[in-house]
């Protein structure tokens, strides 16, 4: 319901039906967090978008497709599900990497691609933590209570890295905890903090 209510693509109803019938929920929330993306850029930026690619919708399915596009005046794009590979223009210098999400800012302090990735499932991890020296006590606390995952932080590492144009990684998590890991500043639990 939330999909329907928050998506600014122009579906037609039968093809909301279709993508909220054929999804599992981790797909459902990939999707979700694509369109509040979009709605917070648009929120920010005071004005909707200007262009919208379609959605592939046939009597088997729909989905967003790979690379889908939503743009705003000023050089301002959003990507669902955008390859980044060492052949294409989006370029990744190691192993082909799609991010959930990406926003584009083609100018400005911050301009560059921001990534997204949509994590589902958060759940207790105290058996599957590993115990080491190279796992900080206060981390691996916050992993067992299901804040964020290792693995989950590994992968933000390797677009940050393999993808020359990402200027900043974020998982999105299902629920209202903030943190955040500055370069320079280390761990943060709230903006601007």
């Amino acid at each position: 319901m939330r999909l329907r209510l928050t998506a600014r693509l122009p579906l037609r109803p039968e093809a909301a039906v279709r993508l909220l019938e054929i999804k599992d929920i981790a797909a459902l929330y990939e999707m979700w967090t694509f369109f509040e993306v979009e709605q917070q850029v648009s929120r920010g930026l005071g004005r909707p978008p200007i262009e919208a690619d379609s959605t592939d919708v046939d009597h088997f399915g729909a989905k967003l497709g790979r690379g889908l596009r939503i743009a705003w005046e000023g050089g301002i794009e959003l990507f669902y599900n955008l390859s980044y590979s060492r052949s294409r223009r989006d370029h990744s210098y190691s192993v082909p990497l799609r991010p959930d999400t990406v926003l584009r800012l083609r100018s400005g302090p911050c301009a560059g691609d921001h990534l997204f990735d949509a994590k589902f499932k958060v759940r207790r991890l105290a058996d599957a933590v590993p115990t080491g020296e190279d796992v900080d006590d206060e981390e691996q606390a916050a992993e067992q209570w299901g804040m964020f995952k290792h693995a989950d932080l590994y992968k933000m590492h390797t677009y940050r890295d393999a993808i020359p144009t990402a200027r900043s990684v974020w998982i999105l998590y299902p629920g209202s905890e903030f943190c955040f890991f500055d370069e320079v500043h280390g761990r943060a639990t709230k903006p601007g903090e």
